[in-house]
């Protein structure tokens, strides 16, 4: 029988393959796998050894998705990093002074005697009726729709006949500015870190979301092309160290009050995000007439070291101040975010733009007009939901609550911030024992007057900081301590797997080769001795009946 194509070339790699893995788990130094290729087990011993491998493997395949499910929910972590913190370095907060009274009686009587210069019509030529006209501007703080039918036919008359001559449109932020009371008119004396200062010199009037007010150390910029400045910084400790400001609040000049005592309402924010005291960031305390009150500071820092912004935004829970570059810059403020949140859907649900939220953002089209009277019934059907944000994780027993509010996804607290903790203390002013350095020196004794001292009591404050949970080398210490309780394998085992899966099977698939190529050479020379020898046979047996018939003949 003739051979067909030569063994060798017929060898199928699988057995190499497998004779590499059987080399492996006769030799390997992982516990118990060699019973599974020992050829004097038995096979339910074999199959015993199997199942109890196959179970192993799949408890570690659970746990170590267990403990990457763990990584990957909670990649980071914030711990206290330091009670002892210095405060010299950290931005002083901003203040905000804002009067309860909202519309100055004496600019009230300004703004009906410009009115009545104009062509209006002869019914409201009276300044007692303009007067009452104008209190209802007030409404566009807080919405009331009481009055509606008289305030929105007193916008027509606006629209018809005060509006800007460039544009045709009445600019209500412009007149409510106009009407608010002033820094001028609300700040008599002012000191900081230690030393009188013109309070003309770090006082501004800026909007905030309680309307106009009289603001320090407030450094957000106003317009997009406005270059931003830096904070002022804590001066030192103590009540003289801080911001102290006599406050005039006239009674007298009450003529659109939101809140039920006379006095202003004070906020403390950050220098460089906008005033909504909805946003949750922004402390608030009642300054009220004829007192000292004394607000004291503290501080909660936070940063974040870099490999905290390597993880998406949803893991970390926080933004870097480069995370929404299109929308913020480069300097993103989770107020601001906010902010912004809630002006889309003003702009959306009442087609005008509120006169106390800033505009100045990438994507913001700011062409629409100012709220005014025609837009309060609007606004107050959705006041509630601007006052509310829609929290991240869902609470079944705030359904109704989540419905009525504003869903600002997208806004993340910062990664780096300062968090501002105030307490307040009052107490009556004392005009008969006034020292020489006081701010009240030189002043008459005056129910309207009031004294405002914001400062850090001490020189310490909190730091924390917000680091990743696991470094490269906890997660290979982990996940090699369940592989090793569970399969008795490490890194070690890797290195011996690929030896056996590339160098033993190549020795393998080559020394099969040789073997076979030995075998068929004996097995040729056999089967060519085999052929020769039958055909030496056939040849004597030819010949043997060849003589026999050659024997009679030769007889004969």
């Amino acid at each position: 029988m003739r051979l067909g194509k030569p063994a060798f070339k017929q060898l199928k790699v699988a057995q190499a393959f497998w004779k590499s893995i059987k080399d492996f788990l006769l030799n390997t130094y992982v516990h118990a796998y060699h019973y599974l290729a020992d050829a004097d087990r038995h096979l339910p011993e074999k199959l015993m050894w199997l199942s109890i491998h196959v179970t192993m493997i799949g408890c570690a395949i659970g746990v170590v998705m267990s403990a990457w499910s763990r990584f990957t929910d909670n990649p980071t972590i914030t711990t206290l990093e330091s009670q002892h913190h210095s405060i010299y370095g950290l931005n002083f907060p901003a203040i905000a002074i804002c009067s309860n009274n909202k519309i100055s009686r004496t600019r009230t009587e300004e703004y009906a005697e410009h009115l009545m210069n104009l062509s209006i019509p002869i019914q409201y030529k009276n300044k007692n009726t303009l007067m009452n006209l104008i209190r209802y501007m007030g409404r566009l703080y807080d919405a009331d729709i009481e009055g509606i039918d008289q305030f929105v036919k007193f916008q027509e008359i606006l629209d018809n006949f005060d509006s800007d001559k460039t544009t045709g449109i009445y600019n209500m932020q412009e007149k409510l500015k106009f009407l608010a009371p002033k820094c001028s008119d609300i700040a008599k004396k002012c000191k900081w870190g230690g030393a009188d200062v013109p309070c003309s010199d770090i006082l501004q009037d800026r909007t905030t979301n309680e309307g106009f007010c009289c603001t320090f150390n407030y450094v957000r910029p106003s317009t997009l092309n406005e270059t931003a400045v830096k904070p002022l910084i804590a001066a030192g400790i103590g009540p003289d160290m801080g911001l102290t400001i006599l406050l005039n609040l006239s009674i007298a000049d009450y003529y659109y009050p939101l809140k039920n005592f006379g006095g202003a309402t004070t906020l403390i924010y950050d220098p460089s995000e906008f005033a909504d005291s909805a946003t949750g960031f922004v402390r608030e305390v009642p300054v009220e007439r004829y007192l000292e009150t004394r607000i004291t500071l503290s501080a909660l820092s936070f940063y974040a070291v870099d490999e905290v912004q390597r993880y998406g935004i949803n893991k970390r829970q926080c933004l870097f101040p480069n995370d929404y570059p299109n929308e913020f810059g480069t300097n993103y403020v989770y107020g601001d975010c906010l902010v912004k949140c809630k002006l889309k859907s003003v702009m959306a649900l009442c087609k005008c733009i509120p006169f106390n939220v800033p505009v100045n953002f990438n994507d913001i089209d700011s062409s629409l007009p100012f709220c005014n009277l025609g837009n309060v019934q609007c606004m107050n059907k959705y006041k509630i939901k601007w006052g509310t944000f829609r929290p991240k994780e869902f609470i079944k027993v705030l359904e109704r609550e989540i419905e009525d509010s504003l869903n600002c996804d997208i806004c993340y607290p910062q990664c780096s911030s300062t968090i501002y903790i105030v307490d307040s203390t009052s107490a009556q002013l004392n005009f008969y024992y006034v020292n020489k350095g006081s701010v009240i020196a030189g002043f008459d004794d005056d129910k309207d007057l009031s004294v405002l001292k914001v400062y850090f009591p001490e020189t310490d404050s909190v730091l924390y900081k917000t680091d990743v949970l696991f470094a490269w080398y906890d997660i290979i210490s982990d996940y090699g301590g369940i592989l090793g309780l569970f399969l008795g394998c490490s890194i070690i085992t890797v290195f011996e797997i690929l030896f056996y899966i590339t160098v033993r099977f190549y020795q393998n698939l080559f020394n099969s080769q040789a073997i076979n190529k030995v075998d068929y050479n004996i097995k040729s020379h056999k089967e060519s001795r085999i052929n020769i020898t039958k055909l030496f046979a056939v040849f004597i047996c030819v010949e043997h009946i060849y003589s026999e018939t050659e024997r009679p003949q030769r007889g004969q």
